[in-house]
């Protein structure tokens, strides 16, 4: 079943600017399933209000890593292997995005009124990457242009709760969020893992869409260096690393592992960080077609800045 947000619509066009995407169709739907016990309308109401938290939290909603349009220089080399075309700098141009939204309620209390809703978030971006490379020399320069489409998820965790004592007022809390995993159509590049070290915190994350508590998010000190490691099926991709504006390469160990450090910053609120594993023939092969994979994960600074409320959810 599905059902047009209208009220969403002014907060999507706001996301498309936020995100630098380009033209926005600015259509979204929302569709779910009932589940066992919930009536039709009781889960229509469910719907409507979880969807317009989630179009509230653009902080959890969006990123701006990925979705950041700035240019990737990268350093001529001549002895490039078997590069057909030697990249000095590329970005990706995004023409249209196609977002919506799939809620799937569930949990319902004594009156059949879902508790419970699951918040899919899909954007499909499309458009072109554009490359200026060198021949073997470094004297001419060329720009070639490869479309691209893109298919972005991310999920989100709501829970109801009263805000009045006759428990007729209800208010939907977004508990939960996932990573983003952003994956070119067709693809032929994978990450199989990403590993965060800083401090004594050791994480390997396997799966960019589990969802993850926000009170537990990942939190890391300001102004602290934070190592990054990513696993893909291959050893020569061309890894690169996205925070703000930000872009460096990871560098490459030979064994299908890329290492990188980064510095937080000390900025508070929401931030999130990028990994993109991209074909060897994307940049280096001006024939190839654009393969891409990229996991985008949030984290903060501060512990109050996993709130992005700043309201207290243990109701």
């Amino acid at each position: 079943m599905h059902r047009h947000l209208q009220a969403a619509l002014g907060t999507l066009a706001l996301i498309g600017l936020l995100a630098g995407c380009g033209k926005s169709n600015k259509s979204l739907a929302s569709s779910g399933s009932n589940g066992s016990g919930i009536s039709s309308a009781a889960a229509s109401v469910a719907r409507a209000q979880a969807n317009d938290q989630v179009a509230a939290n653009l902080q959890l909603v969006d990123e701006d890593a990925f979705s950041n349009a700035a240019p990737m220089g990268m350093t001529f080399d001549p002895a490039g292997g078997a590069a057909l075309i030697h990249p000095l700098r590329w970005y990706r141009k995004i023409d249209s995005v196609d977002r919506s939204f799939t809620t799937d309620v569930s949990d319902p209390d004594s009156l059949g009124r879902p508790r419970t809703a699951l918040v899919t978030v899909n954007k499909v971006l499309k458009g072109s990457l554009n490359i200026l490379a060198s021949d073997s020399l470094g004297t001419d320069t060329t720009r070639i242009a490869k479309p691209l489409e893109d298919h972005w998820t991310r999920k989100l965790l709501l829970k109801r709760v009263w805000i009045d004592s006759s428990g007729t007022v209800a208010k939907w809390h977004v508990v939960g969020t996932s990573g983003v995993n952003v994956l070119s159509a067709p693809s032929a590049t994978q990450i199989l893992s990403v590993r965060i070290q800083t401090g004594a915190k050791d994480t390997t994350i396997t799966d960019p869409l589990l969802l993850h508590l926000r009170r537990r998010m990942l939190h890391v000190p300001a102004e602290d260096s934070v190592t990054v490691t990513v696993t893909t099926t291959k050893t020569d991709d061309d890894v690169v690393f996205y925070h703000s504006f930000d872009r460096r390469k990871f560098h490459s160990n030979g064994d299908g592992t890329y290492t990188i450090t980064f510095r937080t910053g000390d900025f508070e609120g929401l931030q999130h960080f990028g990994v993109n594993a991209l074909s060897r023939g994307t940049l280096h092969d001006d024939a190839a077609a654009y393969s891409s994979n990229a996991w985008v994960f949030p984290f903060a600074t501060r512990d109050h800045d996993c709130d992005v409320e700043g309201e207290d959810h243990h109701h």
